[in-house]
């Protein structure tokens, strides 16, 4: 009995399924593999090596029937030769193969090129990704949407190894949890990929091989049916399956600018810990005011004490002492001056703190800059609009219609 098709010029698997979606018997295609061996001048198996494998494929084709897209991606050629040699018409052999490999999206005009090379008497060789050399299986990974990507890990073993040996050609993710489940959308390299599925989510992050630009997450959504409120948090178990999925990695991801909008601090706490400290430069938070303990948990993590910017929308920490520690920019948007500065120590605090470089406040309202001028103490400059702070190497500056402050330091 044959225990291995890997040796023959042809793809016999995807005879097999071919000649059942035509009801052929056994003995029928059998005798048209016969004639493809023939053609390419090879020993043919015998007929009960072939008939145990007619009888293995046929199963496959009952029983898959809802889920051929996850399976070994047959290789058509011989299936198209076979037409040739048996004297079907281009179209009917198009037809024919449609109906029993719709799945893969035949392509009319590959189809009429074999089709044609055939008939001219020319054959094909049966080559491999294993076979191509390992430059060009990197520019053709690279080029993959990540439904493909995902399918080029099933072909076969070697196949998956040399995949997951490279790093995935993907630079962001976002991820937005509504009423209807996860809307995952995937950037490439050159575009945005939507409509990903939460296995092929699955596989790219449990890549350590992976890098990220950008990791946008939106938990909470906006229901229009339902009045008077604002933002809400819909079904839980779509998050609950992804946080759980963030928990299992054993790697940290390793994302340079991450982004989240929820309501619900644990999950908030479980995506920073997830990333790789140092790797992560920018931290974009909306949302609501945390308890005094999440905060306190946020900013020992090494994530935030290593990050270089954070933004900060609808969201305010009750101390400015939390972003002196490390962050060169603060984006802001509300009106937290008089939580920041009232005291009198927040300019203080960040002309002498060694990282700081800018912080802006924008707000939907204009400011009252005359209150700001005179809590700080402002003092006007050669440059208009421009105000120092004394005793400190700041500036402050008011932007679009004092809808913007901007807060930074100048060189003396």
């Amino acid at each position: 009995m044959a225990t291995s098709l890997s040796d023959h010029p042809i793809d016999i698997r995807a005879l097999i399924l071919y000649d059942n979606s035509q009801w052929k018997t056994d003995d029928e295609s059998y005798s048209n593999y016969k004639k493809l061996c023939e053609a390419f001048g090879t020993q043919s198996v015998s007929y009960e090596d072939y008939k145990n494998w007619f009888n293995i494929y046929s199963k496959e084709a009952y029983y898959s029937k809802d889920r051929k897209r996850s399976l070994v991606l047959p290789d058509i050629r011989g299936c198209i030769l076979s037409d040739v040699i048996n004297g079907k018409t281009d179209r009917k052999s198009m037809n024919n193969l449609y109906e029993a490999f719709h799945y893969l999206r035949i392509d009319m005009g590959d189809h009429e090129y074999w089709y044609k090379r055939f008939q001219s008497g020319h054959l094909f060789t049966r080559v491999t990704f294993s076979d191509l050399p390992e430059d060009v299986i990197a520019e053709v990974v690279g080029k993959c949407e990540l439904k493909t990507y995902y399918d080029l890990r099933n072909v076969s073993y070697g196949l998956r190894t040399i995949v997951d040996q490279r790093a995935p050609p993907y630079t962001e993710i976002f991820l937005y949890f509504g009423k209807y489940g996860i809307n995952i959308s995937i950037k490439h390299k050159w575009s945005l990929r939507q409509k990903q599925t939460f296995r092929e989510l699955k596989i790219l992050l449990r890549n350590p091989r992976l890098r990220l630009k950008k990791f946008h997450i939106e938990t909470v959504i906006i229901d229009d049916q339902v009045l008077g409120i604002g933002p809400i948090s819909l079904s839980r178990r779509d998050n609950t399956r992804f946080f759980d999925l963030l928990s299992s990695l054993d790697h940290k991801l390793q994302v340079e600018e991450c982004s989240i909008l929820t309501e619900i601090e644990e999950e908030l706490v479980g995506f920073l810990q997830c990333l790789k400290p140092g790797t992560l430069q920018k931290i974009v938070i909306r949302g609501r005011q945390l308890r005094r303990d999440s905060i306190n948990l946020i900013v020992s993590m090494d994530q935030w004490k290593q990050a270089k910017h954070l933004k900060l929308v609808e969201f305010s920490l009750p101390s400015i002492e939390h972003l002196l520690r490390a962050f060169a920019s603060f984006h802001n948007y509300r009106n937290v001056f008089s939580s920041i500065f009232s005291r009198g120590s927040g300019s203080t605090g960040l002309s002498k703190s060694i990282n700081f470089e800018s912080y802006t406040m924008r707000t939907r309202e204009r400011l009252d800059t005359e209150a700001i001028k005179e809590a700080l103490n402002l003092q006007e400059t050669t440059s208009p609009g421009i105000y120092s702070i004394p005793n400190s190497n700041l500036v402050v500056e008011f932007m679009f219609d004092t809808h913007v402050m901007k807060l930074s330091k100048y060189s003396v």
